[in-house]
């Protein structure tokens, strides 16, 4: 019985010993396909932007790429779990272009898709119009 054993370790080992191949999990294919239906709403200093995923197993998140000011640009990703991803960080009311990609597991993009937002006033210049100074206690009279 223990010389079976031997011989079937000795078997197992034999196998196990074969030469491994180490290849990428997910292998680069073509650029997937841009997102469709996309809408934005328009909130203060943000913009919320809703779009429909292409019918692809190999996407695997939105990214929407733009810039703030002349030199600041900003990258936001949402999962391919979300239909919708929110960029913000506009101090002002202007048009801003974002260009939405679509990527796949392999982190190869689409091409990019231009969408136009104009955010509405940022909540801290609502905040300053009403903001007002005054003393507290403990101010000298």
């Amino acid at each position: 019985m223990k010389k079976l054993s031997q011989i079937i370790t000795l078997a197992l080992l034999a196998a196990a010993c074969g030469k491994e191949k180490h290849e990428p999990v997910n292998q680069p294919g073509g650029a997937p396909a841009q997102v469709s239906n996309v809408q934005v709403e328009n909130r203060n200093g943000t913009a919320r932007i809703t779009y429909s995923l292409p019918d692809n197993a190999d996407v695997l998140y939105v990214k929407a790429v733009y810039e703030l000011r002349p030199g600041k640009v900003r990258e936001v990703k949402s999962s391919f779990y979300n239909n919708f991803l929110i960029v913000d960080g506009f101090g002002d009311t202007l048009k801003h272009n974002i260009k939405l990609y679509t990527v796949s597991r392999s982190e190869v993009a689409s091409a990019p898709l231009d969408v136009e937002v104009q955010p509405k006033t940022p909540p801290v210049l609502l905040i300053r119009r009403s903001f007002k100074v005054r003393e507290d206690f403990g101010a000298s009279t």
